[in-house]
């Protein structure tokens, strides 16, 4: 009697938590959906998409459009298409140069978006110590790492730390 009370209960349970939700498949609206992530040290590169549909199957890069970089009201240079959504330029940019990005597509919305690269902070002390673990998620073995730099007050920035492992299998 207890199984028979204990399986209505369960599917008493289970079909309360059964919720049928619409959404809608049709056409987003046409938005543009741009990436420039911009260093001294590379080209200029955008990448371009558009937004879609969920049932539209077609790509959603943009192959199109005008791609413009320009400092102080003067066009720097118009990025040339190199593959499907990606433009890419010929110069770099400068540490503390206000650009302006514009992008025109047809049947799109023109966007544009302003920044600069801040001036480069000083490293105070990086570190890197090896050690052997048996802890789950570094097993064998384990990198701490510490890294100090002088940080401004009052500025907008961010930071991004990228480390790289090299590898060397045995044999």
């Amino acid at each position: 009697m207890r199984l028979l009370y204990l399986l209505l209960i369960t599917g008493l349970l289970l079909d309360a938590c059964v919720k049928e939700a619409k959404i809608s498949t049709d056409a987003a609206p046409g938005l543009s959906v741009v990436n420039c992530l911009f260093t001294p040290d590379s080209v200029w590169t955008v990448y371009l998409a558009r937004t879609k549909a969920l049932k539209d199957t077609t790509s959603s890069w943009v192959s199109n459009a005008v791609v413009e970089i320009s400092a102080d009201g003067q066009l720097v240079e118009r990025l040339e298409l190199a593959s499907p959504g990606r433009y890419i330029g010929k110069t770099k940019p400068s540490i503390g140069v206000e650009y302006t990005l514009r992008v025109a597509a047809p049947g799109l919305p023109e966007v544009t978006g302003k920044d600069k690269i801040p001036s480069p902070v000083r490293l105070m002390d990086a570190t890197a110590r090896y050690k052997q673990s048996s802890e789950a998620h570094c097993s064998p073995s384990c990198t701490d790492m510490g890294v100090q730099f002088a940080d401004p007050p009052r500025v907008s920035n961010y930071y991004e730390i990228e480390v790289y492992r090299y590898y060397k299998p045995f044999g």
